[in-house]
This record gives C-alpha cells, structure tokens and sequence, in this order.
C-alpha cells in the first residue's frame, strides 16, 4: 500500500518536472490543493528516498533557501516507467530524454559523495541569463558541470559555462562538459568528459 501511495504522489507531483524547478505552489494550482499539501508529498519523498531536491547556489546561504530547487529522483528506473518509456528507443526520442539524463548524472555525482560518507556539496546556478547544472563546492573552490545528452560536442554548451566562468572569476577551479559521447579532450577552459568518468 504505501509503495502504491508513493507512486501516486510521484504522479501526483509530475515525474515530468524531473531536472526542473519544483514550485509547490506551482503544482498544487494544477492539482487544485493547497501547497502545503505538496509541500507535504514531496517531504514523503525525500523522507522515504525518492526523490531530492538540489539548492540553488548562492554565495548569501540565506538566498540559497528562498530561491527555487530542482526536483530529481533517486531511481530512474522510477522515472522512466512513470513517463511510460519501455525500451532504448522510447528513450532517443522522448522530450524529457535530456532531463532523464541530466537526473541520472546528478544523482551519480550525489551517490559518490554519500558512499564516501560525506554530505552533498552540490547546487545549481541560475540567474536571467545563464544555468549551469552543476556547481560542486569544495572548501573554497569551485567545480562547475554542464550536463548534455547529446553524443556529439557542440560549441554551444559551453555558454553557460563561460558565463559563470566570467562571474565567479578564479572562484572556479575547473569547468566540465559532461555528455553521452566517447571522444574526451581538455579546451582552455572546459573539460569534456564521458558522464562514465565523473
């Protein structure tokens, strides 16, 4: 019964809003519940391992808890059920392919932080111009990622990045482009990287 009752509040909240922002208030407008209601779905989630919500980054650590989190899921097997995809081929072409990849890369990064038996350092950033996926604190430096699903380089995932390069200045120690794609290689700024090798 409560596995049953999970997936319907997983449903509930929408499987389709994984890699995205998770407004309550957003969501309970749909549903026609209050938002309290949701915010109390979505803490059965966390609380029984389902899903998480990744912060914002923010060098103010009070704007880190009122701006919006992304919502992710702990097991994508979950999430592709949900959304219906059955086999490699539903995967190619469904609209939420890169959000599904994006959440699998995440959740990897936040798998190895929790087996070396420390706490998550990961955030988000996003302002009006720019969003970066990833944004790994550690001591005083920063690591940024990229996140693409894609099997080939393209010039243009290195925008955003550049962006946040330009912004935290030497705060970045290293910038990652982390994609489906075999080839590897160091740019001046970036590295691209086999998501297998984060």
């Amino acid at each position: 019964m409560q596995i049953r009752n999970t997936l319907l509040i997983c449903n509930l909240i929408s499987i389709s809003r994984v890699g995205n922002v998770f407004v309550a208030s957003s969501i309970a407008s749909e549903l026609g519940v209050d938002y309290k209601t949701i915010q109390s779905w979505m803490s059965i989630l966390e609380t029984s391992y389902t899903a998480f919500l990744l912060q914002p980054f923010h060098r103010n650590i009070r704007k880190r808890l009122t701006k919006t989190p992304k919502l992710y899921f702990y097991d994508i097997g979950l999430v592709c059920h949900l959304l219906g995809i059955e086999n490699e081929q539903h995967i190619k072409s469904h609209p939420l392919r890169g959000a599904i990849f994006e959440n699998m890369v995440v959740c990897e990064m936040l798998k190895k932080r929790y087996n070396k038996g420390l706490k998550s350092n990961l955030y988000f950033y996003r302002d009006q111009t720019a969003e970066v996926d990833v944004i790994q604190e550690e001591a005083n430096k920063i690591k940024a990622f990229e996140i693409k699903s894609a099997e080939r380089f393209n010039q243009e995932f290195t925008k955003s990045l550049s962006y946040v390069q330009k912004l935290l200045g030497d705060e970045i120690s290293s910038s990652y482009i982390v994609y489906s794609g075999n080839e590897e290689m160091t740019f001046k700024n970036f590295t691209l990287i086999n998501y297998h090798n984060i």
